[in-house]
């Protein structure tokens, strides 16, 4: 549903911005994406956010208190702008510590020029950067009137992360999973690429953004495969990966087992194998995962590991338990290869 808070070009006050939020908790929302803010240092700390707007503060409490998504999740989820001030702390409401706060980034991976970041930042997600790739490098937005039109800021980066969540509990209400608000909220923050390495491309970005923009960029299939309890293993495109594939089983001590010899077909369907253009592998070797994809994409394999001994228990042996794990393989150039978006 579309609300309404703004009069004009005038603003709003807090009471009727309260209302938004209580119209959405009484008639159906479980999301609510808020492209909007305070503007830099109207308030500096949460305290003063609690203490002096009680009344919006209330409102989103209500909401998130209120809202519920029957059989998938308890509670409303609040997503907010950053903010577009080149601020070094995120602005109110979305820099509350119970809110999710989303900083802009442009089509290269860095950081926009017009970001928001630091203190408050929860996660990062594709915002539009016009002064650098053009009109066309902004994102493409609904605008009044019927029309569309290139647009750029921490508003049309908060939506991508709000539309990821839709996403998720939709995939979590199809499989009949069920979440607290906090265990939801937190597999959407971890549902995302690491901005990091790109930013240390670039020494005067890196000072500046560095640690500074929340867990990484939304990815949307990390949030399915985290709704669906399987987890991401990446692939360099390209190049030949021995991947140690303990960290994603388990932290005790495994020894996994390869089925049928090292038949690879029992890893990895040939479907899979095509359509990431797997060259060489998939094998494992000493608990790593080797394998060579040449082309970008996704697919999966499914390992086997021994837990509690060295071999699996017989009739003739002690060992332990064989178990079995779906991992998901993400294959992906470092940049889009057309100068876009991902």
């Amino acid at each position: 549903m579309s609300i309404q808070i703004f009069e004009n070009d005038e603003g709003c006050y807090s009471h009727q911005i309260a209302r938004g939020f209580e119209y959405a908790a009484n008639n159906g929302a479980v999301l609510i994406n808020n492209s909007w803010g305070f503007g830099p240092g109207d308030y500096s700390t949460d305290g003063e956010f609690e203490y002096w707007d009680s009344v919006l503060k209330n409102a989103i409490d209500y909401f998130e208190q209120r809202a519920s998504l029957n059989s998938v999740m308890d509670g409303g989820l609040a997503i907010f702008a950053a903010g577009n001030d080149t601020y070094h702390t995120a602005n109110y409401p979305g820099a509350y510590h119970k809110y999710i706060c989303v900083s802009a980034m442009a089509a290269n991976f860095y950081a926009t020029y017009y970001t928001n970041y630091g203190p408050g930042v929860n996660i990062s997600a594709p915002g539009g950067d016009q002064k650098i790739h053009g009109n066309a490098g902004g994102v493409l937005s609904t605008l009044t009137n019927n029309r569309y039109g290139y647009m750029q800021g921490t508003s049309m980066a908060c939506p991508h992360v709000s539309g990821v969540a839709a996403l998720g509990l939709s995939y979590a209400k199809k499989l009949g999973k069920r979440f607290s608000l906090e265990e939801f909220t937190s597999m959407l923050l971890l549902s995302t690429n690491n901005i990091e390495p790109t930013l240390a491309t670039n020494n005067e970005i890196a000072f500046k953004y560095s640690g500074k923009m929340g867990t990484g960029h939304i990815d949307a299939l990390r949030m399915l495969m985290n709704v669906e309890g399987v987890p991401c293993v990446e692939v360099t495109k390209g190049s030949l990966n021995m991947i140690d594939l303990r960290p994603y089983l388990g932290d005790g001590t495994l020894d996994i087992v390869v089925r049928d010899n090292l038949d690879s077909s029992t890893i990895m369907s040939d479907a899979d194998k095509e359509k990431l253009g797997v060259s060489n592998g998939p094998r494992i070797s000493s608990n790593k995962l080797i394998i060579t994809c040449d082309k970008a994409g996704h697919g999966f394999i499914e390992v086997s590991c021994v837990i509690g001994g060295k071999e699996p228990g017989s009739d003739d042996t002690m060992g332990g338990r064989v178990s079995t794990k779906r991992l998901a393989i993400i294959v992906r150039d470092s940049h889009a290869t057309n100068g876009g978006w991902m």
